[in-house]
């Protein structure tokens, strides 16, 4: 990933980014010739200093009468993370304990079904998130390609699927051949496979978990659905149940 892109995600808007890196370059450097370089007049140029500085990223120093920026060793980068981190550790043990209570004041579920759409990676992931999350003690997943993996990116679904195995939620999985992974591999990530029979040939994917149904579409259209629904989760149920049996062992 490009350096600019790294510094975004931990925070840093593009004209700090700019800045820090230019002054990284030069090395100590008066705020003229900060500005010089980076093309940001002075007054915007110390406002960004300022929010830098707060960041731990900049000190100050003095030389002639002339105040010159130091940008900090880009170790103070993984330090400032590292306290967010932190932060938001602290954060969540605090959400857990007021949990409860939240719950108590939350009313009791309508029975009607209940349908949300998510678009794009984020909202696919953040769908992905609400599934594995699930209290269920199994998950069914009939998997029709690599279009999943391929909008979410291997490395935040195997994020996911540990988050799963943490929770001890099992994973019964019918897919193609090629998408099956090794014995080894299925009993480390609690998951039992099951090869789709011949004519089963779509892009799309179904889970099942609790008492809602997930519809992941290809990567072309981007999007899935979730839907709340004691009868449809029967149904769909009903359906893998029959594929399942009808589904053949990868080995």
């Amino acid at each position: 990933m490009p350096i600019e892109e790294v510094l975004k995600e931990i925070g840093l808007s593009d004209r700090e980014i700019k800045v820090y890196l230019a002054g990284l370059k030069t090395g100590p450097v008066l705020a003229t010739k900060l500005a010089q370089k980076t093309g940001i007049n002075r007054t915007n140029l110390y406002s960004i200093l300022k929010s830098l500085q707060e960041k731990g990223l900049v000190s100050q120093g003095e030389k002639s009468y002339s105040k010159y920026f130091i940008m900090e060793a880009p170790a103070k980068l993984k330090d400032g993370l590292e306290r967010k981190i932190d932060r938001a550790e602290t954060i969540k043990r605090e959400l857990d304990g007021i949990l409860p209570a939240l719950k108590l004041l939350t009313p009791a579920p309508e029975v009607t079904p209940e349908v949300r759409i998510f678009e794009g990676k984020e909202g696919i992931t953040s769908m992905l998130g609400e599934i594995y999350r699930t209290s269920a003690k199994e998950i069914q997943v009939i998997q029709g390609g690599k279009d999943t993996v391929e909008i979410v990116g291997e490395d935040t679904l195997d994020k996911l699927i540990q988050k799963r195995i943490k929770r001890g939620v099992k994973n019964r999985a019918i897919k193609k051949r090629e998408m099956v992974k090794t014995k080894e591999e299925d009993k480390a990530e609690l998951r039992e496979t099951r090869i789709l029979p011949q004519g089963f040939n779509f892009k799309t994917s179904l889970v099942i978990y609790g008492d809602s149904v997930a519809i992941i579409s290809s990567k072309e259209e981007d999007f899935g659905f979730t839907i709340y629904s004691k009868e449809l989760v029967h149904f769909f149920k009903a359906f893998f149940e029959m594929l399942w049996k009808a589904s053949k062992r990868p080995y």
